[in-house]
């Protein structure tokens, strides 16, 4: 391994995932949740706090023990030593996201830091730069998604929905997608990413079905059941291992 290759660290409402640029599939994935001095699978037994919601930050002192976990504790390494990629929800304030880089430089002396939506990075694990993503992993609620779509590589924030029932997720991905980018209407609807660790069986089909009921032909949604927890982080390694990151 070379003593310079990029981390890559998503921090997700129920896991947290890390590893090195350029691998299949991250080396660690643990729950994200704290009690006291413990964290992941250790908290789970202690009356764990969340750490993260929804994209939102619940508890940063918490959030800090979790970097420093993953880094020291379950990848046993030394984030100083190398180029640092991590996601953030399309929800993340400007604030939230300038605290973390502070908590990244500040803390953990990282020598090169970028941030990118996990949606961006989904839509990139898939080997697309467009493309809308159904998550079903950013909620307490396994019945309930996110819908974010991503024209080039950026996401469409305005158009980004929450909290959406899972019974009325194929009609509001077919609204999302219809207002989204009128050019690209027919592209966003070939090109659906599912992310997230919640039990949704038949999520693909139904959403395949649901996009066809809405007049769109050419539809595909892209599943991977077995690793879809790992998704964004599947598409974080991707970049990382590019030669333009590496040269940070």
């Amino acid at each position: 391994m070379d003593d310079n290759q990029p981390l890559v660290i998503d921090v997700g409402s129920f896991h947290t995932k890390g590893g090195y640029s350029g691998d299949d599939a991250p080396r660690s994935v643990f729950p994200t949740v704290v009690s006291g001095n413990a964290v992941g699978e250790e908290a789970v037994s202690q009356g764990p706090a969340k750490v993260v919601q929804d994209g939102a930050v619940l508890d940063w002192d918490a959030l800090t023990r979790v970097y420093r976990h993953v880094f020291y504790q379950e990848l046993r390494d030394t984030p100083e030593t190398h180029p640092i990629l991590l996601s953030e929800s399309v929800f993340t304030t400007s604030a939230d996201r300038a605290k973390l880089v502070g908590i990244m430089f500040d803390e953990f002396s990282v020598p090169a830091l970028e941030i990118i939506p996990d949606a961006v990075l989904a839509v990139y694990s898939a080997q697309r730069v467009s493309g809308v993503v159904v998550d079903v992993g950013g909620s307490d609620d396994a019945g309930t998604v996110r819908i974010v779509p991503v024209v080039e590589g950026k996401c469409l924030a305005t158009h980004a929905v929450a909290d959406v029932a899972f019974e009325d997720a194929a009609t509001t991905l077919a609204r999302v997608i219809h207002s989204a980018d009128g050019a690209n209407e027919h592209a966003l609807a070939s090109h659906v990413v599912l992310s997230g660790g919640a039990p949704t069986p038949d999520l693909a089909n139904y959403l395949h079905r649901g996009l066809q009921n809405a007049g769109y032909q050419s539809v595909d949604v892209i599943d991977q059941p077995r690793d879809r927890v790992s998704v964004v982080w599947k598409g974080g390694a991707l970049v990382a291992a590019t030669a333009d990151f590496a040269s940070q």
